[in-house]
């Protein structure tokens, strides 16, 4: 008969082993990836020829990707993910940190229209509301002129805007709110930037329902508790791909069971 302390050690030694799968030699089972609501499709080989239509990205740090490395930046991604379907290069990402959409107009249109871009994306809003000398009819008399030069260089169907995320709901953004009405104010924003944007024909990739998730699973923000991290913005590139593939009228894939893309800091 053996000692009684000896039974304890057993079923502890003997649940050490099935848990890591030694008993049988299987593999330990495998946990899958949560996928974000539009289904995400995996990175593809970045591949480009001599014809890439020249992509140029202007905005805020939603954009530039504050928080996250420079392959997790969605625009980084989206190019990933047009790939082969659609062979884009991403000429420049002009976007910078706390700027806001006079700032656009000064530092990065200029900049925009040398490069001679073929396909542009706008985002900006959220330092609209944080910075001073701003207001809603300022933003949107902005955004007005920001698209009408654009539209200068590149038509309709080649240019798109994303909204602007509700920044209040990750952890540290009600750091960021003195008021407690910044939530209500981006809402209104983003409202500003689609009728602005729907006047002149441009479509219009709204992030909410991938932003909104901040709260119910942390890994859709970046290290610093405020940007998105690289699984966030993996969700918005799949939303701003199908909506290219639809201006070119390129038929999108079909959501595949590829893994989320992760972001580690960087």
């Amino acid at each position: 008969m053996r000692p009684p302390i000896v039974r304890p050690l057993l079923a502890l030694l003997c649940l050490i082993v099935i848990a890591t799968g030694c008993a049988t030699g299987a593999p330990a089972p495998t946990v899958p990836v949560d996928s974000l609501p539009t289904g995400l499709v995996g990175p593809v080989a970045p591949t480009t020829g001599p014809a890439a239509l020249r992509y140029v990205a202007i905005g805020d740090s939603f954009t530039f990707g504050d928080g996250v490395r420079q392959t997790d930046r969605w625009p980084n991604q989206l190019v990933r993910l047009l790939r082969p379907t659609l062979d884009v290069e991403l000429t420049a990402n002009l976007a910078g940190r706390s700027t806001n959409s006079a700032a656009v107009i000064t530092d990065q249109l200029p900049s925009l229209l040398a490069l001679d871009p073929q396909i542009v994306s706008l985002q900006v809003g959220v330092n609209d509301l944080v910075l001073p000398l701003s207001t809603p009819a300022i933003y949107r008399t902005n955004i007005g002129v920001i698209l009408d030069t654009v539209l200068t260089a590149v038509p309709a169907d080649r240019v798109f805007v994303m909204t602007t995320p509700d920044y209040t709901l990750t952890p540290a953004g009600p750091m960021h709110d003195d008021d407690g009405g910044d939530s209500a104010r981006i809402r209104e924003l983003n409202t500003i930037l689609g009728e602005v944007a729907a006047a002149r024909g441009v479509a219009v990739v709204d992030i909410t329902p991938i932003a909104d998730r901040v709260q119910e699973d942390p890994s859709l923000v970046a290290p610093d508790e405020l940007h998105p991290s690289g699984k966030q913005y993996a969700g918005w590139a799949d939303l701003a791909a199908e909506t290219v593939l639809r201006l070119f009228q390129v038929p999108a894939a079909s959501p595949t069971t590829v893994p989320a893309v992760r972001s580690t800091p960087g």
